[in-house]
């Protein structure tokens, strides 16, 4: 007899190491974000309602949506020898379209050509080939190496807004122009002349007519040069520049650019004078920037697992969703209820309600790792282990040290349950 398959229900948690990972859909009314090697489709508005589209087998590392919403593009990693897989979706029936296996290890970035002709692929450093592909045969059109001799790997791709034969590559001391011909299946790349400056970039955005693009860079200012011309137009900002290095970007309709930093900053920059307009920090490295319609309301995702809705016009933000952003390390129900649960990871445990999915309780000991938690049979006390071999127990409704054991175990305390009887606890450990 074949066994069920468990079917997923719902998600916590968002995988913000990838980078602009968190997009708005056209329709403004969903979101699409990766959760490990599962992609979520999430309501905006009310209730989360959550789709899932799985057929991953590993993590997943970029996600891109046509222009018209009809199409989600994911890339995976896997093993670095083995063909790391790019599933283009149909967004309306959550199905699988086509799966190209073709670059190695890691597949770095996706994006749609303007008409949705095209979708682009562009694998890691171990692969460093860029392919198109297309749309209507599921076939590879043409592809080529994203480096030169001089210069390391490709991190990012954008496709032109108005032509399906322009793209552009940026990375390690790397940005270039494309040119396709797909009658004759080639590729022509141009180097934009950024004169001696040597950045690493991190990401693009490309104005609507294609007349500007905007390249992020570790070092924490932004290359702002001409598409059609492929030259150099400005740089900055110059002195202030983003702590941590510019990590993602959003072009908005007047010009201006929301810039998310490593260090947690979310600014608005005018593009010329490079001023920082309004600014706020947030946890975690700003990895995504999703605008939603034409932006008067915006997402960010950051590397801790946290999304935020941010207004434009205040700058004001709220929490939608947080989770660990590090492995979890142990999940456990109260006896009898499933109303709530706790988890543990590094150094922190939280308590949340199960049927909204949102954090009731979060418990912090800073340094250390938590390796495993259980509840009290009466529900009255929260028993954990970590990783310096102590045993501390916490008050589930204010989360208040009650006890501690000290020295329970040399090397950890890595599990724990109590007794039928509640009045014992059996601890293991290194």
């Amino acid at each position: 007899m074949e066994p069920n398959n468990l079917v997923l229900e719902s998600v916590i948690g968002f995988s913000g190491s990838a980078p602009a990972s968190l997009i708005v859909m056209p329709d403004r009314e969903t979101m699409v974000y990766p959760q490990g090697c599962t992609v979520v489709v999430e309501r905006i508005a009310g209730k989360k309602q959550q789709q899932f589209l799985q057929g991953h087998n590993d993590r997943i590392t970029c996600i891109a949506v046509s222009p018209s919403g009809k199409y989600i593009a994911s890339g995976q990693q896997t093993h670095q020898t083995l063909k790391a897989d790019v599933i283009v979706w149909d967004a309306k029936a959550c199905k699988e379209i086509f799966r190209f296996s073709l670059h190695q290890g890691r597949i770095q970035a996706v994006c749609f050509s303007p008409s949705e002709r095209f979708v682009l692929t562009l694998g890691g450093q171990d692969d460093g080939m860029i392919v198109v592909w297309d749309m209507t045969t599921g076939q590879a059109v043409c592809g080529g190496k994203t480096g030169s001799q001089a210069a390391g790997a490709a991190l990012t791709a954008a496709y032109s807004k108005t032509n399906d034969n322009t793209f552009i590559t940026a990375g390690e001391d790397t940005l270039r122009v494309w040119d396709m011909d797909p009658e004759s299946r080639k590729l022509q790349p141009t180097e934009v002349a950024v004169r001696s400056l040597r950045r690493v970039f991190t990401c693009l955005q490309v104005s609507e007519d294609d007349s500007m693009a905007y390249c992020g860079t570790t070092t924490g200012d932004i290359i702002q040069f001409s598409l059609p011309n492929k030259v150099l137009k400005s740089t900055g900002p110059l002195k202030d520049k983003f702590k941590s290095g510019v990590q993602s970007m959003a072009l908005l309709k007047n010009g201006d650019l929301l810039v998310g930093a490593g260090d947690g900053t979310i600014a608005l920059v005018k593009p010329g004078s490079w001023k920082a307009e309004r600014s706020q920090i947030v946890d975690g490295g700003v990895t995504s920037v999703a605008l939603r319609g034409d932006g008067h309301e915006f997402f960010i995702g950051t590397d801790r697992s946290n999304v935020y809705r941010f207004s434009l016009v205040d700058f004001k933000f709220e929490a939608r969703s947080i989770c660990h952003s590090q492995c979890i390390n142990d999940v456990a129900f109260p006896h009898g209820a499933s109303e709530l649960f706790a988890t543990c990871s590094k150094g922190e445990i939280r308590v949340w309600q199960t049927l909204v999915n949102r954090e009731l309780l979060r418990i912090s000991v800073p340094n250390k790792e938590c390796f495993c938690v259980a509840f009290k049979p009466d529900g009255k006390v929260i028993l954990s282990g970590w990783d310096d071999g102590v045993v501390r127990a916490f008050l589930p409704e204010s989360g208040k040290l009650l006890f501690e054991i000290t020295n329970a175990h040399n090397k950890g305390v890595t599990s724990l349950a109590f007794t039928n009887q509640a009045d014992r606890a059996i601890t293991g450990g290194g």
